[in-house]
């Protein structure tokens, strides 16, 4: 963060959602474009669950911005341990050890067709940016997700993030219940979205 200029508005909010996170397996975020979404949370749950991360973006070129972006932000040559992309028939990471690791919605859904619950274990949270996005490869990487946290003891502490400036809660709320006992996922939303 010390690389920005200014603070960014969810950053004002970290605390909060880092307690929703502790205490649910699912949390929705809502907030404005350019609230530092993308750059912010997966840093926080990073640094707070120290554990890996994988982000999910649904298009190549955010995710090689964004994780271009991030580890500018702290820092670090893209590529290495701490921040890399993964995106096709093209990767910049350590797959394996890579802390903060953002895929392509098509590249997580081949993960998880490959290797089932063993492709999410090293992972303390699973981020799925934009999810708002509809596309096949976020649909049907979603509902594996689900399907496999549900189902997989060795899953039962990942923690899902869902992130979105316009997503439709109520809809993903139901959607995701199942793997909250039944229970509402928890909600996070701030700025010109929350209203």
């Amino acid at each position: 963060m010390a690389r920005r200029e200014r603070a960014l508005p969810i950053e004002a909010h970290a605390q909060t959602i880092l307690a929703k996170v502790d205490n649910n397996r699912v949390c929705l975020i809502i907030g404005a474009t350019g609230c530092g979404k993308s750059t912010q949370v997966p840093k926080l749950l990073r640094d707070h669950l120290k554990r890996r991360i994988l982000v999910v973006q649904p298009r190549r070129m955010a995710v090689v911005a964004v994780a271009s972006r991030v580890a500018d932000e702290l820092g670090v040559p893209l590529g290495g341990k701490v921040v890399g992309y993964h995106i096709g028939g093209m990767q910049s990471a350590e797959l394996d050890h890579t802390e903060l690791l953002f895929v392509t919605a098509g590249i997580f859904l081949e993960m998880l067709k490959c290797h089932g619950a063993a492709s999410l274990r090293a992972y303390g949270a699973v981020v799925i940016d934009e999810v708002h996005e509809r596309s096949c490869e976020n649909d049907l990487g979603l509902a594996c997700l689900n399907q496999l946290a549900i189902h997989a003891d060795e899953l039962y502490e990942l923690r899902v993030v869902l992130m979105s400036a316009t997503a439709d809660v109520r809809r993903y709320s139901e959607f995701m219940r199942p793997l909250c006992d039944g229970e509402e996922p928890a909600q996070f939303a701030f700025g010109e979205t929350a209203r």
